[in-house]
């Protein structure tokens, strides 16, 4: 591949990472009870974006260097799917990982309360 095309993939990649992270912090910023966003909205969404940044560049590498490309789809479609569920299973695994090692993610903070109610 020529280096214009990897400099492309990188821009597509941050950019479409980046634009995640945006999505999820607005998110949280319109679904959180407290209306604002806080350090941990933005630590899980950084989470997210690096451990799909990682995953899927893994997955490309793997594409380009098997020459998924060049077969035909009856061939290749097998192939992608089980990849798009390994490469979502090793995304989420790093989830879990990064936010083990941060100290941020769903196990570190207490589930929510219902609206109005009090223990």
């Amino acid at each position: 591949m020529p280096k214009s095309g990897s400099k492309y993939y990188w821009w597509c990649q941050i950019g479409g990472w980046a634009f995640l992270v945006l999505i999820l912090i607005y998110a949280a910023l319109t679904t959180s009870v407290e209306q604002r966003v806080t350090e941990q909205h933005i630590y899980n969404a950084l989470i997210v974006a690096v451990s799909g940044l990682i995953s899927t560049h893994i997955f490309r590498e793997i594409i380009r260097k098997r020459g998924w490309i060049q077969l035909p789809v009856d061939k290749a479609l097998p192939k992608f799917l089980v990849g798009i569920i390994l490469t979502c299973v090793a995304g989420s695994l790093l989830r879990i990982i990064f936010g083990s090692v941060i100290g941020v993610g769903a196990s570190s903070r207490p589930p929510p309360s219902p609206a109005g109610w009090s223990p």
